[in-house]
Formats: structure tokens, C-alpha cells, sequence
């Protein structure tokens, strides 16, 4: 059987856990992956530890969080968190474009559709400032005498 058809996140106890995590340990790590909480204050939210000491926590957390089966779906859960997030900035990058299409082709005012075609090329990266090092290894002489020169065309304008 997949192993991640087996694991369901669990926000709250009053789900039955899946076969491999308890709901403890899923509600730990969903406060890791979502709500962006150390080890340690997972650990904490989730119920865990409530009458331990600092340091004794801070050791079960750790134990916790590298149990290879608590590990395996923390893994599968920043992918999945990953892929959504991917997912939605796709859709925003989608919403832009099509809505700037739209003003492209139907505005009247001129000064609209050149701000919008400027909005698109930036947005597909049309326009991409491009800065050319050329790294040349001039001695110190032929740097100074570089830099005499400018300064003089400088001072002469």
C-alpha cells in the first residue's frame, strides 16, 4: 500500500490518526511545515511534554522529529507545501498576464496599453538589465594611468 495514501493530516483529535502517525505527530509536524514553529515549540503545541523539563523536551523533540517515519512524511509534506505554493504563484503569474492581455487589446488610452506592455515584457523577463564584466588583469601602472585618464575627462567637462 503508498505509504503517503495511508498518512492524512490531522488538524485537531477528533480524527482517528492514520496507521503510522498518531495524531500527535501530525498535528507536530503541521505546526513545523505551516505554522513555521521550532522543533521544540511543536513539540510544545502539540501536546507534548507538558510536565517535562526544558531540556528534556528539547531531547524528546529531537527523538521525535528524527523517528524515520516521522521524518519520511515531514519529507512528503514540504513537498506537498512546495507544489502548492508553486501551484498558486502560477496562477497569480496567469492572472497578471491574461489581465494585462486584456488591457493591451481593449484599453482606448495609449499611455495604458504601453504601461501594460512594459508590465507584460517585465513579467516574461524581456527586459533584463545585463551588466558586462570584462575583467581584465592590468598591472597597477595601467590602472592608474586608466583612472588619470577619466578623472582628467571628468574635470574637462
Amino acid at each position: 500500500m503508498d505509504k503517503d495514501k495511508t498518512i492524512r493530516l490531522v488538524s485537531d483529535n477528533t480524527k482517528k490518526p492514520s496507521r503510522d502517525l498518531t495524531a500527535k505527530q501530525i498535528k507536530f509536524l503541521e505546526h513545523i511545515v505551516y505554522a513555521g514553529d521550532s522543533i521544540i515549540d511543536a513539540y510544545i503545541n502539540s501536546g507534548y511534554g507538558k510536565n517535562s523539563k526544558r531540556d528534556t523536551m528539547y531531547a524528546n523533540a529531537s527523538r521525535l522529529f528524527n523517528n524515520s517515519k516521522v521524518l519520511a512524511k515531514y519529507d512528503s509534506m514540504i513537498q506537498a507545501k512546495g507544489q502548492a505554493e508553486l501551484d498558486a504563484d502560477t496562477q497569480t503569474k496567469r492572472y497578471v498576464e491574461k489581465n494585462l492581455r486584456d488591457i493591451i487589446d481593449n484599453s482606448k488610452n495609449d499611455s495604458s496599453r504601453v504601461s501594460a506592455l512594459k508590465s507584460l515584457g517585465e513579467t516574461i523577463g524581456m527586459f533584463q538589465k545585463v551588466v558586462i564584466n570584462e575583467d581584465k588583469n592590468l598591472s597597477a601602472q595601467e590602472l592608474e594611468t586608466q583612472l588619470e585618464q577619466k578623472l582628467l575627462s571628468l574635470f574637462k567637462k
